[in-house]
């Protein structure tokens, strides 16, 4: 291993290394904390690193199976970005990417994904997808997925907000993003990143615009191990049947339903009375002029005050 990484790891587990300007350069590179006693330096709260024999060992067989490479980085641009250059490669279909930090995590939208060392969860899977399987709630059927990892392995309430947000309270606790890699006239390549805030410090949450929360008190590489399980079980399902045996699972979680609420699309602003989503993961609105559609492609959706 680089000797740089494994001194890396040496101070993310907490571990008192020497207090020397490369070692303090490294933990300011990656972000990390330090506390100097008699010539050594020591992140205070150590971190649990991502295990790559643990996740072999994990994740559900059926889903192995179904995965064509795992794929551990220390630090890298952005996971989606190293599976959509994939490209046409015969890897593409159930690769898995994670990683420790995102140097460009994105989010919905263009907006930069908040990626810190060793702290949270970065996870993008290649998938191929029939053609002539519409992708529509794709983003809602993924949040299924999203929230019954999580709960496997922690009590906490997760609510799901339209089209691809999961939440804890108020505050996004993890987001979805589904990317078009390509495809030919029988398939479609598609990119699905999950980003999932573990810890965050309000340092390292500066730069977030909206109100964010954590999933409290679990193993990461527990965590990891049944995201990429219950991904995988969610595509398979939806490779095969769509959306539409994800509506009432996705509704069970619909943190907006019976609700008024302010969509905003290409600078348009739409109130009505949030009546959940339909078959093909449609948005569906009782606004004065009746009810009303919204496709997930053109619409984020906003609680009125």
């Amino acid at each position: 291993m680089n000797t740089d990484f494994e001194m890396l790891r040496q101070l993310a587990l907490g571990d008192a290394v020497d207090d020397t300007k490369e070692n303090r350069l490294l933990a300011e590179t990656f972000g990390l904390e330090l506390l100097e006693n008699d010539g050594k330096i020591q992140n205070p709260v150590p971190l649990e690193l991502l295990d790559p024999e643990f996740l072999y060992q994990e994740i559900a067989p059926a889903a192995h199976q179904s995965l064509s490479r795992l794929d551990l980085h220390w630090t890298i641009e952005s996971t989606n970005t190293r599976v959509m250059d994939l490209g046409r490669s015969t890897e593409f279909h159930g690769y898995a990417c994670l990683a420790e930090q995102q140097t460009a995590g994105r989010g919905r939208r263009g907006r930069n994904w908040v990626s810190p060392f060793g702290k949270n969860i970065y996870l993008t899977l290649g998938w191929v997808m029939p053609s002539e399987r519409s992708i529509e709630g794709l983003s809602l059927a993924v949040g299924t997925g999203v929230a019954a990892a999580i709960q496997s392995v922690s009590n906490t309430e997760i609510q799901l907000k339209w089209p691809n947000d999961v939440l804890i309270g108020a505050g996004k606790a993890a987001g979805i993003l589904i990317e078009i890699a390509g495809g030919t006239g029988q398939e479609r390549r598609l990119v699905i990143g999950v980003g999932i805030n573990l810890q965050l410090s309000h340092q390292d949450a500066g730069s977030i615009e909206q109100p964010w929360s954590v999933v409290e008190g679990v193993s990461r590489n527990r965590l990891a191990a049944a995201l990429i399980s219950e991904l995988v079980t969610v595509l398979e399902k939806f490779s095969q049947q769509g959306f539409e045996p994800f509506q009432a699972p996705w509704a069970r979680l619909d943190a907006h339903f019976g609700q008024e609420v302010r969509l905003i699309a290409n600078d348009r602003e739409t109130v009505g009375i949030s009546r959940g989503v339909d078959a093909s993961g449609n948005l569906l609105l009782d606004t004065a002029e009746g009810k009303k559609t919204f496709n997930a492609g053109e619409v984020s959706l906003r609680a009125t005050q």
